[in-house]
């Protein structure tokens, strides 16, 4: 079945090079078919499988991906945090597909000349989305958060505690408001 559904995203991709084909024609079954595959990574046995066939198979529309990059970014977290605390497969192909999601959604980032200050507000913003999720209490959410903060630093080459720094009087915060009794003894 999967094999089918690769077939069907890449002749839809390679239907944008035909003369009397526009962009607009192949997006709503692109949005469709995400949709759909956003809503089946709810489901356990199919867990994220589709979102991992349209990282791999869309080689050609990665700019369809980034512009939806964070919607899939945070049903990737709901998922995360969905998941039981014993969890029966393993986590590391899932923590795959969030990290090809944010390669492919981050690949045309320039951080130099002009496109250097949208760049920037964009990695913010997914920062704001990955950070407050580095003290969540579920071990899995904690691991795919850290590593996907630890990509994008690298991807940007820029020290983390810029990135960071922004979204740092939100998180401290949430610690002051808590009494100490409230908080987990790790923190």
């Amino acid at each position: 079945m999967q094999d089918l559904v690769a077939i069907i995203l890449e002749d839809l991709v390679a239907m944008k090079n035909l003369p009397n084909v526009i962009r607009w024609d192949i997006l709503p079954i692109l949005h469709y078919m995400m949709n759909h595959f956003t809503m089946l990574c709810l489901n356990e046995h199919t867990r994220c499988s589709g979102i991992k066939l349209m990282t791999k198979t869309l080689h050609q529309a990665y700019r369809w991906i980034g512009e939806h990059e964070g919607k899939l970014v945070q049903t990737l977290l709901y998922i995360f945090k969905d998941l039981p605390l014993d969890v029966p497969c393993n986590i590391d192909n899932t923590i795959d597909i969030f990290l090809d999601v944010l390669c492919i959604g981050n690949s045309h980032i320039d951080f130099t000349g002009e496109g250097m200050p949208s760049a920037h507000n964009k990695l913010i913003n997914l920062m704001g989305i990955f950070f407050p999720e580095i003290q969540n209490s579920h071990p899995i959410v904690h691991q795919a958060s850290q590593k996907c903060i630890t990509y994008l630093v690298s991807l940007s080459g820029w020290p983390t505690v810029e990135w960071l720094l922004p979204h740092c009087d939100r998180m401290l915060s949430s610690v002051y408001t808590k009494p100490l009794c409230a908080l987990p003894f790790s923190k």
